[in-house]
């Protein structure tokens, strides 16, 4: 526990030294399924900005799509693939089995859905999804509402830049590090989780694989 809280220590003094960093609200939930689901399944390894969020925006729109069930009956009627104007069939299958997968356990809403995602079985049966990685299912919780941080390089990037032996941390204690850091600092460790991302992804000083 000292060394985590040393850690954070480090973290936070490094965070006072950068002149442009800024705490931002990701402003989640969607309060629509679809865009949720969609963000959830599309942000491993792609760049976000220019690939993921146009998607995001456009199936936000359909008004329809706001529920699960909504969300797949477009998908019955349009394809997938036209929706989300995406040719190869991988994300668009895990995404359709994701929703179908929630659908069959009545979650309709990301109320529904940050409710379920706090019971610890939840996420093991999750996790057994295609696509469906550690820090995927964490990602889904910062999306449905829930202040938790999803651990990508960008990160990783960030606390090695701090000083931090960042090889030496699995990504369960650079959670943890993050969020005694987030507690002392005052803010939800969703916050310091999207705030780390937008600087690191400003001016190109990382490559922008997730939120």
């Amino acid at each position: 526990m000292k060394r985590e809280k040393d850690l954070a220590r480090a973290l936070i003094d490094y965070i006072s030294t950068l002149d442009d960093f800024r705490f931002l609200d990701p402003e989640l939930p969607y309060h629509h399924m679809c865009a949720t689901l969609t963000d959830a399944i599309l942000q491993a390894g792609l760049r976000y900005d220019s690939v993921v969020l146009p998607r995001v925006n456009h199936v936000g729109k359909i008004k329809r799509a706001r529920t699960t069930t909504g969300f797949l009956s477009v998908l019955e009627e349009r394809g997938t693939a036209t929706i989300l104007s995406w040719k190869h069939p991988e994300k668009p299958d895990r995404l359709v089995s994701l929703a179908r997968y929630l659908a069959a356990h009545g979650i309709e809403t990301e109320e529904d859905l940050r409710a379920w995602l706090q019971d610890r079985r939840n996420i093991e049966e999750l996790r057994k999804l295609r696509g469906m990685g550690p820090k995927t299912v964490d990602y889904l919780r910062m999306l449905s509402g829930i202040a938790d941080s999803a651990v990508d390089r960008q990160l990783r990037r960030f606390v090695q830049l701090s000083g931090l032996d960042v090889d030496s941390m699995n990504n369960d204690e650079v959670k943890a590090v993050l969020a005694t850091a987030a507690r002392r600092l005052g803010q939800p460790v969703s916050v310091l989780d999207y705030s780390i991302w937008s600087y690191m992804t400003r001016a190109g000083r990382g490559a922008a694989e997730a939120m």
